[in-house]
């Protein structure tokens, strides 16, 4: 029985990708997947944080997450091509972001311990997905006899993690919270 919810391709492990099938553990669908999954989060925070700044910014990253999951696909597809591409300027803005919300935050002086309110807890569990994407998407761009992709991207997705530590504190700073350091 065929479902307009559900089509069952895939119930043997495989995706459509570029008009072909491939393993649902290759790295390609595992980098998109990923960077899927970091957007997800970002929704997630989104609804704690009262922030008009950030929100602004992590709107502006969603979509630029989308982005880059095009430039993924398109590496699937050589027929796709992105309307636009993730460039120089994108990470420049990102690290302006860097700034803005670090210059916000408390100064650190130690490791702090993930958490905090009003969203914080969560930046820094998007900052951990956010490594997590960013080590997927460099898997695949330095895979022997792999595709390059866009370097952009790749710096981008570091400048991200940063971006999502920072929030985080900045967050925490706003909120009032006190971080915890590790009693190591």
């Amino acid at each position: 029985m065929t479902s307009q919810f559900y089509t069952g391709t895939g119930d043997d492990g495989s995706t459509a990708m570029g008009g072909v099938r491939a393993s649902k553990s290759d790295a390609l669908v595992c980098a998109i997947g990923e960077v899927n999954e970091l957007n997800a989060w970002l929704g997630v925070a989104l609804q704690e944080l009262s922030d008009e700044m950030i929100s602004r910014q992590l709107r502006f990253i969603q979509n630029e997450l989308f982005v880059i999951g095009a430039e993924l696909a398109a590496v699937a597809d050589k027929r796709f091509t992105p309307k636009r591409v993730i460039a120089d300027s994108d990470v420049k803005a990102l690290q302006q972001a860097v700034e803005e919300v670090g210059g916000s935050a408390h100064k650190l002086k130690s490791f702090v311990l993930p958490g905090g309110p009003g969203g914080g807890a969560y930046l820094d569990y998007a900052a951990t997905v956010a490594r997590r994407a960013e080590r997927a998407v460099v898997a695949l761009m330095h895979k022997p006899n792999g595709k390059r992709l866009n370097p952009s991207i790749e710096v981008y997705m570091n400048r991200l993690s940063s971006y999502l530590f920072w929030a985080a504190r900045a967050v925490n700073a706003r909120e009032g919270a006190d971080e915890e350091r590790p009693t190591y």
